[in-house]
């Protein structure tokens, strides 16, 4: 087994966590529910946490993978999202954490949170699906 092998298995945590992460943020922007924002905080702490792996083994497998030359483009933006999704993981990470305990921020916050949120979860989609494309329809990182 090679390193790179463990990236597909990284990437589904933090793809589970901050996807329900999201949908839970969604939710709780109509109840209002303190429990829930703690939740939501927690399930951000752990997929951000997870998303750092996930690049990093990224990182690994772009480095030491077999390359397929006609996927080279595909995995330069597979690679691009990934960095940009942890980007604003981090970032939405920073914004809740420095929001602390308070769970009725003005309506700016709210929707600045909401939007980061839902940035993210754009990116974790697109970031998997070029992710998918590089294996189902190249092969990339598939031992023959």
């Amino acid at each position: 087994m090679h390193l790179w092998h463990l990236h597909p298995v990284i990437v589904h945590f933090p793809i589970a966590l901050l996807l329900t992460g999201c949908g839970l943020r969604v939710l709780n922007h109509f109840t209002k529910q303190a429990s829930l924002t703690f939740t939501v905080r927690i399930l951000l702490a752990l997929g951000v946490l997870g998303l750092a792996g996930a690049v990093a083994s990224g990182l690994l497998a772009y480095h030491t993978a077999p390359h397929v030359p006609d996927a080279w483009e595909l995995q330069a933006d597979h690679k691009q999202l990934g960095l940009s999704s942890l980007g604003v993981g981090v970032i939405l990470l920073g914004w809740s954490l420095s929001r602390g305990a308070a769970f009725d921020p003005p309506a700016w916050a709210e929707w600045v949170e909401l939007g980061l949120w839902l940035l993210l979860a754009i990116l974790i989609v697109a970031t998997g699906y070029h992710g998918g494309q590089l294996v189902f329809n190249y092969g990339t990182g598939v031992v023959k």
